[in-house]
């Protein structure tokens, strides 16, 4: 069980990390406001013209949040979940996670269009037109099937208060390391 004085500091970490994606940081936070308490698998799709977000922004945020977890960068975000206990951690993928959809319900249908078959394992992999997505995911296993979808778009994710993470990290600094 995580207190709410250390979600607000892994919070604070996001929001003062040398990242400079909003949209990533937004993602992020809210991942962790929807795991309630770090207790849930959850994840979220952006999809380009669905989301209000187009196709670079969604690549920039995905970037982004590997730099939140790439051990190649100073953040390390996924180390410090696991330094709180959590058996959660950040990762993302390009594609889109529907979990009604038979058979897989993650799909990277596009990811490599413009290659030639002999690159793929997978022909749908190459399918032409499909539109920029990533899914993230706060889960305890890389692209986990069994997080909890999280609606979001554009106006959802503007309305977490990135702000609101520093107030409160300020206020657990001042307090005992037990309280």
């Amino acid at each position: 069980m995580f207190t709410k004085r250390q979600i607000a500091a892994l919070k604070y970490l996001i929001l003062k990390a040398p990242v400079e994606s909003q949209i990533a940081k937004l993602v992020l936070t809210m991942l962790i406001d929807e795991s309630e308490m770090l207790t849930r698998e959850v994840c979220l799709t952006l999809v380009e013209g669905d989301s209000g977000y187009n196709a670079d922004e969604i690549s920039y945020a995905a970037h982004a949040e590997s730099a939140f977890t790439s051990s190649n960068c100073p953040t390390h975000l996924n180390e410090i979940m696991k330094a709180m206990g959590s058996d959660l951690f950040f990762c993302c993928h390009y594609g889109d996670f529907d979990p009604l959809r038979e058979g897989n319900p993650f799909s990277t249908e596009g990811q490599f269009a413009g290659c030639s078959r002999q690159q793929v394992s997978d022909p749908k992999l190459l399918t032409e037109g499909m539109p920029m997505r990533y899914t993230f995911w706060l889960a305890r296993e890389y692209y986990s099937k069994q997080a909890v979808l999280v609606g979001a778009t554009r106006e959802t994710l503007e309305k977490v208060d990135l702000a609101k993470s520093d107030p409160y990290a300020k206020e657990f600094c001042r307090q005992p390391i037990g309280g």
